[in-house]
C-alpha cells in the first residue's frame, strides 16, 4: 500500500467512526432538534458515499473530504451543551 492509500484508508477509517458518532447525535433525545438535523444530514451524506468507499473518483473524494472537516467542525457543539454533575 502507497503512503498516499495509507493516509486515505486513515482518513476513510475516521470518517466511519465520525458518521457513527453523528448517527448517536441524531438518535439522542436530550440533542437539541437543529444538532439532531444537521447531525442525520451528515449521516445521509456518508451513506450515500459508502458504496465507492475507497475507490471514489475525485468529486466524491472531495466530498469525503469536506464532510469529515464538518464533522469534525460540528462534534465541539456537543460540548457547549449546558450540563452539570449528576447529584449522587
Amino acid at each position: 500500500m502507497s503512503e498516499n492509500e495509507s493516509k486515505n484508508d486513515l482518513k476513510v477509517m475516521i470518517l466511519v467512526d465520525l458518521a457513527e458518532i453523528c448517527r448517536k447525535v441524531a438518535g439522542h433525545p436530550a440533542a437539541p432538534e437543529a444538532m439532531r438535523e444537521q447531525a442525520r444530514s451528515f449521516v445521509k451524506q456518508y451513506e450515500f458515499l459508502l458504496p465507492v468507499r475507497g475507490k471514489g473518483n475525485p468529486d466524491e473524494h472531495l466530498w469525503g473530504e469536506t464532510l469529515f472537516i464538518q464533522i469534525a467542525r460540528f462534534l465541539p457543539q456537543i460540548i457547549e451543551l449546558y450540563t452539570y454533575p449528576a447529584v449522587r
